[in-house]
């Protein structure tokens, strides 16, 4: 596994390699600066990356009402390659027991080739933003997928 940082982002890239498919492994983390419950409901989006041949994108923002932290994968890309993926999403804490963490995977098809991943809501706005939780340092805070893709 080869690990890269590029202004400030870590990306752990490793392949597997099988007679049948070949799935690719990147672990990517994104530090949001200026993260505030003034900007929460804007949206944010990731710079995009790329896993098995496909770009990819994060997306983080608060509902409507500024109660709810959401949080999503999105393709970059306008291949008509359906990858399967299986994905994972920490927010970090400066406690790791804190950390709020989400495990799932999908097939894409024709049918929902640029579907977005994720959870709508992930988590409580409330303890999103509670200092003693630890999920925003000097108004940043970081989320981190690892995504696995074949296809």
């Amino acid at each position: 596994m080869a690990l890269v940082t590029y202004n400030h982002r870590e990306i752990a890239v490793s392949s597997s390699n099988s007679i049948k498919n070949v799935t690719h492994t990147t672990r990517f983390t994104w530090e949001i600066p200026n993260f505030s419950r003034s900007n929460v409901r804007q949206g944010h989006q990731s710079e995009v990356f790329s896993v098995g041949g496909h770009k990819w994108k994060l997306g983080a923002y608060g509902d409507k009402d500024n109660n709810k932290l959401s949080v999503f994968l999105l393709r970059a890309d306008s291949t008509n390659n359906m990858p399967y993926v299986e994905y994972k999403f920490t927010v970090m804490s400066t406690n790791e027991r804190n950390n709020v963490i989400r495990v799932s995977n999908h097939q894409y098809t024709r049918r929902d080739p640029h579907r977005r991943l994720g959870y709508d809501p992930l988590m409580p706005l409330l303890d999103f933003f509670d200092p003693a939780k630890g999920y925003i340092i000097r108004n940043t805070c970081t989320i981190r997928v690892e995504i696995s893709c074949r296809g």
